[in-house]
């Protein structure tokens, strides 16, 4: 099951870009260095958490020459774990090549196309390596001496670098909404339900409706007809949406004797209770209140 939803990796970008900014604004000759490696260090932890996100929702964009140890797989009960693990071990070994690679890295796996400075970025780089390794081999701060520059100059270059990458997130949040932005919340809604119910007794428009972009029930007796109607897999689906809606009003429509054991569901019904949690886990308030947008 697929739970991508745009607005929140833009969101996740958005917030990296808004950090940044907040940084530049505290840049000053005595804390410049320590400001910019921060900068950058964001920028880079923005790409990782949203390439995560990604990956983690269309996991078919990881290369195929993949290995899982026997000790991944003994330790992990679930498989969502040992997907995860996968996925940030995929990542890791381009986040640890150069920053150049693994800004290409993130835009061929997204599938987005962004003007990018390549001799700016190499000398991003160039700066911040400057700064952590010099400066751990002479603890004067004038990294730039031996290369003949002079202060003021070393200032604006870490000021233009600093913006560089805030102003590249931005391109990136512009370019990822522009691709995405069809995967919305009430997308995935649509379509964990209908995966949940093939039946057409419990089509998505007849039980809920979106109102100021909220998800209410519909029309409670009218879904109470049709919950009789059900068999008692279905019975029991339907119920985990409508404990999520309101813990009172399963009360008013079934007995427990009505639900079957877990231990006596098809693997299909399972793996239906399975997306049901990671979509409420993922957004705890859907379906009891939490706006779509």
């Amino acid at each position: 099951m697929r739970l991508f939803v745009c607005k929140e990796m833009v969101s996740q970008i958005d917030t990296g870009i808004a950090t940044i900014e907040e940084n530049l604004n505290l840049l000053d000759k005595k804390s410049m260095e320590s400001q910019y490696i921060y900068i950058y260090a964001l920028f880079e932890s923005t790409l990782t958490a949203t390439v995560r996100y990604y990956l983690t929702n269309f996991p078919e964009k990881i290369a195929k020459n993949i290995t899982v140890t026997k000790e991944l797989i003994i330790s992990s009960p679930l498989t969502s774990i040992i997907a995860l693990e996968i996925i940030n071990s995929y990542i890791r070994s381009y986040s640890s090549d150069t920053l150049s690679n693994y800004i290409e890295f993130y835009l061929k796996t997204l599938e987005i196309s962004v003007d990018i400075d390549n001799n700016q970025i190499k000398n991003i780089s160039n700066l911040r390596n400057g700064i952590v390794h010099d400066n751990l081999k002479d603890l004067s701060i004038l990294s730039y001496v031996a290369q003949k520059k002079d202060e003021k100059a070393k200032e604006a270059d870490l000021r233009s670098g600093a913006l560089y990458l805030k102003q590249l997130l931005s391109k990136i949040s512009i370019a990822v909404n522009d691709k995405y932005y069809k995967y919305t919340l009430e997308k995935v809604c649509r379509a964990i339900w209908e995966e949940t119910f093939f039946t057409p007794l419990l089509k998505f428009d007849d039980v809920w409706k979106i109102d100021e972009d909220v998800i209410h029930i519909r029309n409670f007796e009218k879904a109470s007809k049709k919950y009789t109607g059900l068999g008692s897999g279905e019975k029991l689906l339907f119920s985990i949406f409508l404990q999520q809606y309101n813990n009172s009003i399963n009360d008013q429509l079934f007995k427990f004797r009505d639900l079957p054991a877990i231990c006596l569901l098809d693997t299909n019904s399972r793996e239906k209770i399975i997306n049901i949690l990671q979509l409420f886990i993922a957004h705890p308030y859907l379906f009891n209140g939490e706006k779509l947008n």
